[in-house]
Formats: structure tokens, sequence, C-alpha cells
């Protein structure tokens, strides 16, 4: 076993294997990604005599010395790395950050970027990607509520779902809708054009405030045809279907349908595909680990509590006495999530108001205008 030591606080981490010559299978790494916005390879396997010859020799163990840094965001933290290969074995390694970028590049000659998956206005919180080799589909998620699918190889956005409204929004939105049918009909029956417009937007206005539970995990299954998301907030995890959109529709390619809302112990803090037909889902003390498989006699996804991981998982846990965080999204001491760009006005807008006074503004204007009447008389005297 080999322990490594990064330079910052790792956010994530993925497997990978490096491809080597020809008869050669490759070297096995791990990548880690941390929030300084580094992205760097560490080998899953050392050397015995590299270990053997440091221990000697007394100097650093090569656990704490094999790396490489892959690449980097500059000044963001990075949210999500994943590697993957196409049926051309062609590898690219996917990035995405605080900065609303998710990035993507070519592997293991990181410093060739290929594009930009651009589209999100918020933190992205999490991405996946379709293993099957020839899909090309990514799905991320963000914390503008939405998630939307890509594909990376064209950098193109395929399908976007809105963001789900916290309950208290979601009555609200539904009073809101109902005032606004009666609204409607109240126009028809004598109100006039200008008036209605005045009120269908007051209504849109209001809509601008609701909050959106924010999606923090999302996985893709192998396919990219089903994904699984999870909330902020939430103790169930929603499963969507990927399907084409209808002509009518040309706002885009494809389109998700909800196919099934699954409730879960507490809140989810995990989920992955790990097949097509099972979904784990990790959790709170005392269950850590559930596990849902695709029941085809009721075409829905089912809980499954007797699987051996599952029960060796709760039970080597609750023997280590383990507890689990409230939420993967940290916050800071006002409660504020981490992620969230605050942002601070310059020194020089500090004063910005005082800047702007009219009256300030004026009395340089004369200030001005006496100036350039001294110029004038002095011109004349001379």
């Amino acid at each position: 076993m080999a322990a490594f030591r990064t330079g910052k606080r790792s956010c994530t981490l993925s497997f990978a294997t490096v491809p080597g010559e020809e008869g050669d299978d490759g070297i096995e790494i791990i990548i880690a990604a941390d929030l300084a916005g580094d992205v760097t390879a560490f080998p899953v396997l050392i050397s015995a005599e590299s270990s053997t010859a440091s221990d000697k020799e007394g100097t650093t163990p090569a656990s704490e010395t094999v790396s490489r840094l892959l690449l980097g965001h500059t000044a963001s933290m990075l949210t999500g790395v994943k590697v993957v290969t196409d049926e051309n074995k062609k590898m690219r390694i996917i990035t995405s950050d605080r900065d609303e970028k998710i990035r993507v590049s070519s592997f293991p000659a990181t410093y060739v970027v290929e594009g930009y998956l651009l589209g999100h206005t918020a933190f992205v919180s999490a991405i996946d990607v379709a293993s099957e080799k020839g899909c090309m589909r990514c799905v991320s998620c963000s914390g503008d509520g939405t998630v939307r699918l890509w594909n990376y190889e064209t950098c193109e956005e395929l399908a976007l779902l809105e963001g789900v409204l916290t309950k208290d929004d979601d009555d609200d939105d539904k009073n809101e809708t109902e005032e606004k049918d009666s609204e409607m009909k109240d126009a028809d029956k004598g109100s006039n054009d200008e008036n209605t417009a005045d009120k269908e937007e007051k209504i849109s206005e209001s809509n601008d405030d609701d909050s959106f539970l924010i999606p923090f995990g999302v996985s893709i299954n192998s396919n990219g045809t089903n994904i699984a998301v999870i909330r902020e907030g939430a103790s169930f995890l929603d499963i969507y279907t990927i399907v084409e959109s209808s002509e009518q529709d040309k706002t885009a390619k494809m389109k998700f349908e909800k196919k099934q809302t699954i409730e879960c112990s507490f809140q989810p803090l995990g989920i992955k595909f790990v097949t097509d037909n099972a979904i784990y889902v990790l959790t709170k003390e005392s269950v850590y680990l559930q596990c849902f498989q695709y029941d085809e006699s009721k075409s829905l996804f089912v809980e499954n509590s007797t699987l051996a991981v599952c029960t060796a998982l709760k039970n080597a846990a609750i023997s280590q006495d383990v507890k689990m965080p409230e939420s993967v999204l940290e916050t800071d001491s006002r409660g504020q999530i981490k992620l969230v760009k605050v942002q601070q006005k310059p020194a020089f807008a500090k004063n910005e108001e005082l800047w702007n006074n009219s009256s300030r503004l004026l009395t340089a204007k004369k200030r001005a205008a006496r100036r350039r009447k001294r110029r004038r008389e002095g011109g004349n005297v001379d």
C-alpha cells in the first residue's frame, strides 16, 4: 500500500490507466483534483526498488515524490475530474470548477485543451461521463439549479433540465399559477390588453425570486440513456430518461423525462450507477450505503438491502463509529456555501456614492469654470 501527500486538500479523485508501449498494459494512476485548482497524478503501485532505495538513503519516501502535475485551473477550485476513452482509443480528461467552466483536455498530453462546456451560470457541483466507448455524453449539475447533458467531443449542449423548486416555493408557484389563470379569465371578460400584460409581467417578476434545490450529485449510466440526480436538502433522488426532442421543439436536441423519484433513508451524500441496472447511494449513519436495482416486472428501481457489500460497509462503519457529514457542500460561519463566489467591490468603488453625488459634481463643474475664466482674464492682461 502506498500513501501520498498532496499540496492542497483534494476534493475529488478518479482512476485512470496511462497507455504504455505496444504489449504493455500501461500504468494505473490515481488522479487528484484539489482546492487550489491543480490536477495531480499518482501511481497506484510503487516499485519495491524505489521504496527500498529511499529507505536506505534516508530520503523522502517515493510515495511522496512520485507525482506529476497534469493541469490547473487558474485561481479556481476544482469540483470534478473524469478520464474517458473513446472507440478510437483517444483519451480525454474532463475537469470542472467553481467558475462555471467545464474543460475538455487531451490525455495524457493535458496541455492540449480541446474545448469548454459553457452554459452554467454558477459553480459546477459535479460531473459524470458515460463509460461506454462511442458514447460521447457528459452530464453536469450546478449551483444555478440546472442539470445539463453535453457532447464532450463537439462541446455541444444536448439537453437542459431546469431547477427543482423548494417545497415552499413550489406551493407559491402553484398559487401564482392559479392567480394567473384567474387574472387571464378576468382579462377575457373585459380587461384590456395593456392591463393583462402588466399583470403577466408582475407574475413573471415574482417567479424570478424562486429558490431551487441545488443539485450536487449526478450520475449517468454507461450508455448515456439514464441519469440520477441528488439535491441539497432533499432526502430523495430523481431518475431521468434521456429521449430525443420532438420536431416542434427546436430549443434542444434531447430532453430529460422523469422516470422515478426514490425516497432514501437520509439525505443522499453521493450517487453512482455501478451498472445500468444498479444505483448505489451513500447516506448518513446508520445506513451508510443503499442499493437500488431495476425490477423489470415493476419497471422501477427498488431497494435491495440484502447485498453483502452494503451489510459489510454498515458493520465496519458502525464498529468504527463513523460520523457522516450533513452535506458535501461546505459552508462558512455564516452558513453560505463556500463554492458561491462573493462579488467584492474594488477599493475605488467604496466611495462610489460620494463621487456620484450631484452636489459634488456641480461644485467641481463651477471650479473648472472659474479656472477657465482666470486663464482668459490672465491672457487679456498680457
